[in-house]
């Protein structure tokens, strides 16, 4: 088919008042408050080396990379139910990646997820979100010890505790802080390594975690393991073995793993700091998944985890982590290919039939929670059933997570306690295994503009031939 030259100044003018419509359109514009993008992870695997310092001393923390040449990449911190103080800010801005936890308020978990606290999860997002750089947040590490369906704690029930989770990430997408809005916050869940591995009855390792949020809101695990070796009579424990089974438990939830606490008791800790690095940098399922780590460096009340207050562990550690494979340059947590950070595992085929577990009925009294200190001494206490409740049981049947082989059944936790009033804002779903089509009105019709304009080109290309 050809043109003649009015044909082609007639369909160009076609072509141009549609070009013309579009530009009438505003294209997107970024969000204030850009964040500054970290380098990638490399593709073989790295490590970022990490430190917590006691009482959140940032100046012991300097002090103490300089007496072991070590950047820390990675530093973990601890607030109240508070704004990121000076301190967490201060590391932010020096170029670290933070991973800070904040204790509930005195109210306790139904505070949260009712929508008392809503002004202050607002405060917490909007100051998160001005820092510019990726942080790492959690809403109450170690939160077992204080579930009173748990182990008998005042912060409240796992439900109440799964629904202020879920509140937080809602308002910190409202406020366009949560990484999956373009801002820079990931979310981690901090437990200890116990919890996180207890089995339902048949199940797989984390099936009987009854304070897991879910795949949908948890971007990165970050449990804590520790070595209490003499300080409790414990067997001497090598790092590989307390941390292999959680890196599989990353694997399975497709999940970054980062050891957010670890420590050793004495007893040649420096042999243990190597044999450590060892089995990061070959174990391949640690290469792939356990991206950082965050030494405890305190002197506990049953065990001195600040070795360089002590006799070993300098020169164990100064050997163990000089490897390139650790570094103390943080990398975005967005950088690797996994298959859905901040979203649910890739489903796998027919999973097994789903326990029951059974719960406790309600006990009618409200949650109360004391105000507790910001950091609350490590603890290794297998877990341990539920204490019993009066009232009828009420069976609960649980969900299953869709992992690759096996798969593993998340349980649902029983809903005991005052129920949790409904919050004023929309939940955040689940996403779908395919994300709808999001196309606004404006821009439906300005599609078939276009292709009104597309047709009618060529009517009057035919037209023209034709004559």
């Amino acid at each position: 088919m050809r043109l003649c030259p009015a044909g082609v100044r007639q369909a160009a003018a076609t072509v141009v008042a549609v070009a013309a419509l579009w530009g009438a359109v505003p294209a997107p514009t970024a969000r204030a408050g850009t964040t500054a993008v970290a380098a990638a992870r490399p593709a073989g695997g790295a490590v970022m080396v990490g430190w917590h310092e006691d009482g959140d001393d940032v100046d012991g923390l300097r002090a103490h990379e300089a007496e072991l040449g070590t950047r820390f990449g990675l530093v973990r911190m601890y607030q109240q139910w508070q704004v990121p103080s000076q301190r967490v800010t201060g590391m932010v801005a020096d170029g670290r990646l933070v991973l800070v936890s904040h204790k509930p308020p005195a109210g306790g978990w139904a505070a949260v997820a009712s929508g008392a606290e809503d002004p202050m999860i607002e405060r917490l997002a909007d100051s998160y979100r001005a820092l510019g750089r990726e942080v790492l947040f959690t809403f109450h590490h170690e939160p077992h010890d204080d579930a009173s369906d748990v182990k008998g704690g005042t912060a409240g029930t796992a439900a109440e505790y799964l629904a202020a989770w879920r509140r937080i990430r809602t308002i910190f997408d409202q406020r366009g802080a949560s990484h999956t809005v373009g801002g820079n916050v990931f979310f981690a869940y901090a437990p200890v390594g116990w919890w996180a591995l207890k089995a339902a009855p048949g199940g797989a390792p984390g099936s009987g975690d009854v304070l897991y949020p879910g795949d949908d809101l948890i971007d990165v695990l970050a449990p804590d393991a520790y070595n209490w070796g003499s300080c409790r009579n414990d067997a001497w424990e090598e790092f590989s073995t307390e941390w292999a089974p959680l890196v599989a438990l990353a694997a399975a939830h497709h999940k970054p793993l980062i050891a957010a606490e670890f420590g050793s008791a004495p007893g040649n800790r420096d042999e243990w700091f190597r044999r450590a690095a060892t089995w990061m940098r070959t174990d391949p399922l640690a290469r792939q998944w356990l991206w950082g780590f965050a030494y405890f460096h305190s002197l506990h009340d049953t065990c001195p985890w600040d070795f360089l207050n002590q006799s070993d562990g300098r020169a164990g550690w100064q050997d163990a982590f000089r490897d390139p494979y650790f570094t103390g340059t943080p990398f975005s947590l967005a950088s690797a290919v996994l298959p859905a950070l901040g979203g649910p595992a890739p489903p796998s085929p027919a999973p097994p039939s789903a326990p029951v577990v059974t719960a406790a009925a309600p006990t009618g009294k409200p949650p109360t929670l004391s105000a507790t200190p910001a950091r609350v001494s490590p603890t290794r206490t297998a877990p341990t059933a539920a204490p019993a409740a009066s009232g009828s049981p009420v069976s609960v049947p649980v969900s299953t997570v869709p992992l690759p082989s096996p798969a593993i059944p998340a349980t649902t936790p029983p809903a005991t306690g005052n129920p949790v009033p409904p919050p004023a804002v929309a939940p955040r779903p689940a996403p779908a295994s395919t994300p709808p089509t999001r196309t606004t009105g404006r821009h439906a019709d300005l599609g078939l503009l276009v292709i009104g304009g597309l047709i009618g080109t060529t009517l009057v290309a035919r037209r023209l031939v034709a004559s």
